[in-house]
């Protein structure tokens, strides 16, 4: 049975999936690092981090939340880029960054 869905359906899914595994990170500062902010997950890993600087315009996501987008949705880097940037757009105020994977 194929299921046909819009581009505002699979974001939307797409997002609550996100906000569901990724909802809850805390930001965290560590000395070594003066300059970035972080934000880590329950067990304290680090998920993504950007400069504080305000020339800082891109903020780096962990490889595993880009793959899973990836992977669980059949998407494109790119269209998973857009997803993942809407996201942080809503759930964390981060619109103004634009997100890359190592």
């Amino acid at each position: 049975m194929d299921i046909q869905v819009n581009k505002d359906q699979l974001d939307r899914v797409a997002i609550k999936w996100l906000n569901i595994y990724y909802g809850d990170l805390k930001q965290k500062e560590f000395d070594d690092y003066p300059d970035e902010m972080f934000y880590v997950n329950s067990s304290d890993e680090i998920m993504m981090s950007h400069l504080k600087a305000k020339f800082g315009k891109y903020i780096y996501i962990d490889d595993l939340i880009f793959e899973q987008i990836k992977t669980i949705f059949n998407l494109s880097y790119d269209d998973s880029e857009s997803i993942i940037h809407k996201w942080l757009k809503e759930t964390y105020n981060l619109g103004g960054f634009r997100p890359y994977s190592a």
